[in-house]
């Protein structure tokens, strides 16, 4: 998922709509509502954070905000999203345990 996001240019594209619709109010709060809602659709935290969390830290550098503020709040945005997708492979095999 990760490879093909950034080949075929999603990453890229959400970088610059990011950087034309959000300010730095708001960008923490939509980075780790939008990698909730990925992991929750995919079911991968990894995935999660290797595109859309990559992309919002691009776009928290670009508004000066520290990499590991966005680096924290797009992991725990997909942790989140990851533990409560019906679609996690750990989440479905702790619960069949």
């Amino acid at each position: 998922m990760i490879s093909m996001w950034i080949q075929c240019g999603l990453v890229p594209l959400i970088v610059y709509y990011g950087i034309k619709w959000l300010n730095a109010n708001t960008l923490l709060i939509a980075t780790f509502l939008l990698c909730c809602l990925l992991s929750i659709c995919t079911g991968s935290s990894w995935g999660t954070c290797g595109t859309v969390g990559i992309a919002c830290a691009a776009i928290g550098a670009s508004m000066g905000i520290p990499f590991y503020i966005m680096a924290g709040v797009a992991i725990s945005g997909a942790t989140l999203g990851d533990k409560i997708s019906p679609f996690s492979d750990t989440t479905v095999v702790a619960a069949s345990i």
